[in-house]
């Protein structure tokens, strides 16, 4: 569970255990005098065998400072444990979670891209810059038909991508994420609008690779995000991290 309070502007924060972020949210828009309070709850059963060993939680939330939003954050973070019983049996996980992350110990575990991220072994990724709005980007044939500053180029479709090894391995279509603040205040005001809280995270099995991953032998992957557009560039920028759940059998 998550309680805040501050009167500063809004943000992407990252939550991350032993490498792995296991939540990413932002902050809602801050109102003048006394500011906001907000508490969210977040269901992290999925992400159980992190919490059974020791190791680093890293909750990262930036500030800025600025005339007229000069508040702090009041943060308080903590976790609930339920017992399991017949009546409630203990949430299915996996035997073991690898991260795709930056591996550092200081600060967040995401990585900008583009260029791709690789890392010698479910995917979260929000967009920002000049990809917050990827949505109404223009496509680049009529982007110079277009007055200065109305938009981007690269077009309104976006792919995230996994590759292992060089190869296709999935991809997933990105949902649209209006942060609080943003072109539309119907869309986040009095209810932020879906995903904003909680921003989308989104699976994909590899299952089919197994026999590829099981050679013996140190394989990549890597997450990028490519455009419809005829050279797949995108803007800059987008965070991305995951991490690799493995189910193993009796055997294995």
């Amino acid at each position: 569970m998550l309680k805040v309070g501050s009167n500063s502007r809004e943000k992407v924060t990252l939550a991350d255990l032993l490498n792995q972020t296991v939540w990413r949210t932002s902050t809602p828009e801050p109102t003048r005098g006394d500011g906001i309070i907000w508490t969210y709850v977040k269901d992290v059963s999925k992400y159980i065998p992190l919490f059974a060993e020791p190791g680093t939680f890293i909750f990262q939330l930036d500030n800025l400072i600025q005339e007229g939003l000069d508040g702090i954050y009041s943060t308080v973070v903590h976790a609930t444990y339920y017992a399991s019983s017949p009546a409630a049996p203990p949430a299915k996980k996996s035997n073991l979670i690898l991260p795709i992350s930056t591996l550092a110990n200081d600060t967040g575990n995401d990585a900008s891209v583009p260029p791709a991220f690789s890392f010698m072994l479910n995917s979260s990724l929000p967009e920002m810059g000049k990809e917050e709005f990827w949505y109404n980007n223009a496509a680049n044939e009529f982007f110079s038909d277009l007055p200065d500053g109305t938009t981007f180029p690269q077009g309104p479709f976006r792919e995230v991508r996994l590759l292992i090894d060089g190869q296709l391995a999935g991809s997933a279509f990105p949902y649209i994420t209006v942060f609080t603040g943003g072109f539309a205040p119907p869309l986040w005001r009095p209810i932020s609008a879906y995903g904003a809280l909680d921003l989308p995270t989104y699976f994909l099995d590899v299952t089919p690779f197994v026999p590829l991953l099981a050679d013996g032998n140190p394989h990549n992957f890597s997450l990028d995000v490519v455009s419809a557009e005829d050279d797949h560039v995108i803007n800059q920028n987008w965070f991305v991290s995951g991490l690799l759940q493995v189910i193993t059998d009796e055997v294995s």
